[in-house]
């Protein structure tokens, strides 16, 4: 817990409290868009298909999605700045001499960079939906419930979101230090979302299992990269 508290003391907090913040309202905006869109294409009364825009179980898919997208960026960047920068930048002599095992340092790198995207992440999803259900009352734009205990999977959900963000930052940090650049954790992250994000919405009805299944293939990838990225830095000459 120490060696936690003093990563987490290294950072300032006021341009990752603005990016979640700005995050948070970008992701709002297009929930709140994504409500309207029904309205906007002018659908016959009583028209509600199977329609990603028309359910709250395609909405919750497409506002997972966006967060899962850019928190995974958050992510990358936090272990750009944590791990990536600190073992392949000039004060890496420094911070290999310390009389603490590696494997420590380390580990309290990575969770305070998995703990501030998980909360982060599962934080904005939930008061997105929240906002949307709240506008859809004011407006009486309500879409078609279709899950049952949605709540709950609204919060599952969520849950899940920060774990597949908080992963794909560590899956970003081996990228970068594999290739000794924070840009190249970035990069990955990039490409990760790209080959991934459109899995979430893919079966809305189904979302809970759905991120559920990509969390355990994230865990288990997350597991192994991270093994090869411990004995890595721990092979590392001061």
């Amino acid at each position: 817990m120490m060696y936690y508290q003093l990563e987490k003391q290294k950072l300032r907090p006021a341009p990752y409290r603005g990016g979640v913040l700005g995050i948070y309202l970008s992701v709002q905006f297009m929930g709140i868009f994504f409500l309207f869109i029904p309205r906007l294409e002018e659908l016959p009364p009583g028209q509600v298909g199977d329609v990603m825009f028309y359910t709250w179980s395609g909405l919750l898919g497409l506002t997972t999605a966006l967060c899962f997208s850019c928190f995974s960026v958050f992510a990358a960047i936090l272990a750009a700045k944590l791990v990536v920068g600190e073992y392949c930048g000039n004060g890496a002599g420094v911070l290999l001499s310390y009389p603490v095992a590696r494997r420590r340092i380390l580990g309290a790198k990575c969770a305070v960079c998995c703990t501030m995207t998980l909360s982060a992440a599962a934080l904005c999803n939930g008061m997105t939906m929240g906002g949307m259900y709240l506008v859809s009352r004011l407006f009486q734009t309500p879409p078609q419930v279709d899950i049952t205990c949605f709540p709950l999977v609204v919060v599952l959900v969520s849950l899940l979101a920060g774990v597949l963000s908080a992963v794909a930052g560590l899956l970003a940090a081996v990228v970068g230090w594999k290739k000794r650049s924070p840009v190249a954790a970035v990069v990955g992250a990039l490409l990760l979302v790209c080959c991934t994000a459109n899995g979430i919405p893919f079966a809305p009805r189904h979302i809970l299992w759905v991120m559920l299944g990509m969390a355990c293939v994230f865990l288990l990838a997350a597991t192994l990269l991270y093994r090869v990225l411990v004995r890595g830095i721990e092979g590392m000459e001061v």
